[in-house]
């Protein structure tokens, strides 16, 4: 059970014991201070919004045991439950951090939500990420839209590589046919 009990202290009480959450000053502004919200319930786990100063990420709580471990603005669970993917948002950044969590909170893996052009000559972002969502074969897959053509999207999927972890299948925006 989550309930706010004071104007900033939010309990989330599970059959291990209830935890408390507390706000901390300045509680008024935008980018300053830490606060927690519940955001969502699923697969036995909760998700509370943690907003630290800048950073706009998460705590997610295994509701059975009441382990705490790294969430996001938004969390997607693989089917086998073995991990998950946890978005934030820091302030000032174009677009998202990725990352690919061991469901006991360990850090796989590490990315945005942007695909970025191989070409030094004209560095940058080319394609966005959206709806992230998970494999029957765990391989976590999302949408690449062209920023120069929304029109232009294909399925990516992360895969590691020589010890990196990159999105592939990779596609010059400017040559990428039309996914119907």
């Amino acid at each position: 059970m989550v309930q706010r009990v004071s104007a900033h202290r939010l309990q989330v009480t599970t059959p291990a014991g209830a935890q408390i959450f507390a706000d901390t000053a300045p509680f008024d502004e935008p980018l300053e201070g830490e606060d927690y919200r519940f955001c969502d319930r699923r697969d036995g786990y909760l998700l509370l919004q943690h907003r630290d100063g800048g950073t706009f990420a998460g705590t997610l709580i295994d509701a059975r045991t009441g382990t705490q471990t790294p969430g996001g603005l938004r969390v997607v669970i693989a089917p086998d439950h073995s991990r998950y993917l946890a978005t934030a948002q820091p302030d000032g950044m174009d677009g998202e951090e990725w990352q690919v969590l061991s469901i006991d909170g360990k850090q796989l893996a590490s990315t945005t939500n942007a695909l970025l052009s191989d070409d030094a000559a004209e560095p940058g972002i080319i394609a966005t990420l959206d709806a992230p969502q998970w494999s029957t074969a765990q391989q976590l897959q999302a949408t690449a839209t062209c920023l120069s053509d929304e029109t232009q999207q294909w399925q990516v999927r992360l895969v590691e590589q020589a010890g990196r972890w990159q999105w592939q299948p990779r596609r010059d925006c400017a040559s990428a046919p039309t996914e119907q």
